[in-house]
């Protein structure tokens, strides 16, 4: 992959007028994680009486998070966040700054401290604002600097390194994340959702492919054809199986209250799959309903 100029998919995505509305929506809304469900609420309306606001978070916090591109394969890094704030859900790494650190210091270190990988930070693409209400955690609210690099020994595999915290970071395809966005969004990460949200969500990976190169020809376009319809039932098929081998090794390893947030995102996938493939069903249904119709007028 190759990056002559500065790459801004928010831009080639949303007008100004757009993104200040969309982060506006942002700020409004927050998961609220009570131990037995995770739910996004509106912050008017949402209890929020028991959450008390975390000692560390008086004030929102700036927090980082990394979309890490490999350049020889195109694929991404991803992997379910567990034992904190929106356990279960697919995340790209991320955390805090150190005291000194700029925000691509902090992207490069904390992807290292998280996979053992070294990366190149590119830059910043978008900007998100993610808040979270949890039962034992409290209340957070980041300002997520959303930032993009890539993988710098391509053959090099990911590690867990912090499993209390991770299920595992994984390589895979663009189109997962995309297809989980498009038909299960609970079953992502606020910050990974947003930043979806505001680079278009199929147009992030097909603008990284115009103009970083990115190495697929497969990816959803997002146009609602049947082609890109069986992509991403395909997609989500590969999630369904790759989230479900998760839970299985979360569940040998620990208890039900770390590992059941994970349960929650495979139900929120496999639902997805199913409302995916009925709607593939009607519209092939369509399609030679079509067909016939203009054999009769020919």
């Amino acid at each position: 992959m190759c990056f002559n100029k500065p790459f801004e998919p928010a831009r080639l995505a949303l007008s100004g007028n757009e993104l200040r509305a969309l982060h506006d929506k942002q700020a409004s809304r927050i998961l609220v994680e009570d131990g037995k469900r995770r739910e996004m609420k509106d912050k008017k309306t949402a209890d929020l009486t028991k959450y008390e606001v975390h000692p560390d978070f008086k004030h929102t916090r700036t927090g980082v998070s990394t979309l890490v591109v490999n350049p020889k394969t195109g694929f991404i890094i991803v992997g379910p966040r567990m034992g904190s704030h929106g356990a279960g859900t697919l995340a790209v790494p991320g955390g805090h700054l150190d005291t000194g650190e700029n925000h691509g210091q902090t992207s490069e270190r904390e992807f290292q401290e998280e996979t053992k990988l070294g990366i190149k930070d590119v830059g910043s693409i978008a900007q998100s604002y993610d808040n979270f209400a949890h039962h034992s955690k409290g209340i957070r609210c980041y300002d997520t600097n959303q930032r993009l690099g890539f993988q710098l020994n391509p053959d090099a595999q990911p590690e867990t390194r912090e499993k209390n915290k991770s299920a595992g970071y994984d390589p895979v395809h663009p189109n997962l994340v995309v297809a989980v966005k498009l038909c299960a969004e609970p079953a992502l990460f606020p910050a990974l959702s947003n930043l979806l949200d505001e680079c278009g969500v199929a147009k992030l990976f097909l603008n990284l492919k115009k103009h970083g190169g990115l190495p697929l020809d497969d990816l959803i376009q997002g146009d609602g054809s049947l082609k890109d319809q069986h992509k991403i039932v395909s997609a989500l098929h590969g999630a369904l199986s790759w989230m479900q081998k998760k839970l299985k090794e979360q569940q040998k390893q620990f208890d039900q209250a770390h590992w059941e947030p994970l349960q929650w995102s495979v139900s929120e996938i496999g639902y997805g799959l199913q409302e995916a493939e009925k709607h593939l069903s009607v519209m092939q249904r369509r399609q030679r309903r079509h067909r016939r119709q203009r054999r009769q007028r020919r």
